[in-house]
């Protein structure tokens, strides 16, 4: 699993050092070739001033490239290199001497005669007119930011051969429904996060980890964690105020602080494979009136249910080594069972957040 800096944390750390850094290049946005081994950059017609951003542009199923002027058959110009590692173009932005990538957007499968395999960082970053994007199944990957606040983009179909959704790939987009492939292990920092308009997520049946604050502020209704599913990791769910149903998988280890701090779920039942829940998972899930922890769970965080909506009895099973303080702190509980005295119930402990 990838861990980075968050952008807002980076931006502050870099304050004046990085004045000769342009400010796109600093929000992740402006696309740019990446350093992966790739050839210099070009484009299919020369002497064209290139665009901070990137798009896309023909093909279905089977693949277009440029046209004789060196545009799609949107008229656009994409801006590709040769990334050596990956053995195909990475398509990193467009030259103004096209047409902006606007609407409805296919990405071309192939360029220039070779296969596109990569979206480059910032690729559209802030783009205000695109309303779809389609990319190709010859893509396997995604760079950070590729279309973080693109305002108005409301739909996107995923590569099949995708391997992650990169940190903020799609941070601040209006999508309302995304279904993630099974090619997909990693779903990265704020890759969905303020996206206050998606009410539908599919995740696919390879997700492992979702990283912090994933789905963070969404319009999320219910999720259906897939098997393969070990990790949630910080705040992934956070502040997502429509969420009521969440069906956690067998075989996930990791509840990261905050995970679902603040969702109006009902009920939630921990699965006998996790080991790790830290602080503050459910605090404050005022709807939250049950939980059922099932035998192997070994761990109880710090105010993991503080000011939750519990009411009915909450069984403790033996296999459960520690509860963390505060717990259940604030909630109107009628009984706690403990299957096993002998049960480390922490008395002092500082809230996590």
């Amino acid at each position: 699993m990838r861990k980075k800096m968050p952008r807002r944390e980076f931006l502050k750390v870099a304050g004046t050092t990085a004045l000769a850094v342009s400010a796109a290049a600093l929000t992740g946005c402006g696309g740019t070739p990446d350093n992966n081994g790739s050839s210099s950059s070009s484009s299919a017609s020369s002497g064209a001033a290139s665009s901070g951003s990137s798009s896309s542009g023909s093909t279905s199923s089977g693949s277009t490239g440029s046209g004789e002027d060196g545009a799609d058959e949107n008229g656009i110009i994409w801006k590709a290199s040769f990334d050596s590692k990956l053995n195909g173009m990475s398509l990193w932005g467009y030259d103004t001497a096209g047409k902006e990538p606007s609407g409805d957007i296919k990405l071309p499968s192939m360029w220039q005669g070779r296969p596109v395999v990569r979206i480059s960082g910032g690729f559209l970053c802030e783009n205000k007119k695109i309303r779809s994007i389609e990319i190709p199944d010859s893509v396997t990957s995604l760079g950070d930011s590729a279309f973080a606040r693109c305002i108005n983009l409301q739909s996107v179909r995923l590569s099949k051969n995708i391997r992650e959704i990169s940190n903020w790939a799609f941070e601040g987009t209006a999508l309302t429904v995304v279904e993630i492939p099974n090619s997909v292990k990693y779903i990265g920092q704020e890759a969905f996060e303020d996206c206050t308009s998606l009410h539908t997520v599919v995740l696919g049946a390879g997700v492992e980890t979702i990283d912090e604050m994933a789905f963070r502020n969404t319009a999320l209704e219910s999720v259906q964690m897939p098997k393969s599913l070990r990790t949630i990791d910080r705040s992934a769910f956070r502040e997502c105020t429509k969420l009521t149903v969440v069906t956690l998988n067998e075989g996930l280890t990791k509840l990261g602080v905050c995970a679902f701090y603040g969702a109006p779920v009902l009920t939630i039942t921990l699965p006998k494979t996790l080991r790790n829940m830290h602080g503050s998972v459910f605090e404050k899930c005022k709807n939250l009136k049950t939980v059922t922890i099932e035998d192997g769970v070994t761990e109880i965080g710090a105010s993991a249910f503080v000011t939750s909506g519990l009411e009915s009895v909450v069984r403790i099973p033996k296999s459960v080594d520690e509860v963390g303080s505060l717990a259940f702190y604030g909630c109107k509980l009628k009984q706690v069972i403990f299957e096993d005295l002998l049960i480390k119930v922490k008395s002092q402990n500082k809230k996590i957040r």
